[in-house]
């Protein structure tokens, strides 16, 4: 899905489906136990939406552009290591250690 031509509705209807999903869960039936929480429930979702607007918008009106989601680089990854150089001369390699 390309941030550039989603609409609003669109993103409105990916937030409810997440969060629709993470409320069916046993752990978060609290939030859907009184109108008190899913009036806020539903407040959260408006924040979130609001959110992701200024998100896409900024993205959209920049010349930043998204290769892909959750990568990995390292040695023989498809990207490089992250390599910082210190002011005291050394560098720090960041790398995905395999568990």
């Amino acid at each position: 899905m390309n941030l550039k031509e989603i609409t609003e509705n669109e993103t409105k209807d990916i937030i409810d489906e997440i969060i629709n999903n993470k409320l069916k869960l046993p752990q978060n039936y609290i939030f859907i136990s009184s109108a008190k929480f899913r009036n806020q429930t539903a407040r959260l979702k408006r924040l979130i939406l609001k959110a992701m607007k200024y998100i896409i918008l900024s993205i959209t009106q920049s010349d930043f552009e998204v290769f892909g989601h959750e990568v990995e680089f390292g040695k023989n990854k498809k990207y490089p290591p992250i390599t910082i150089n210190l002011e005291d001369g050394k560098k720090v390699e960041i790398v995905r250690q395999n568990r």
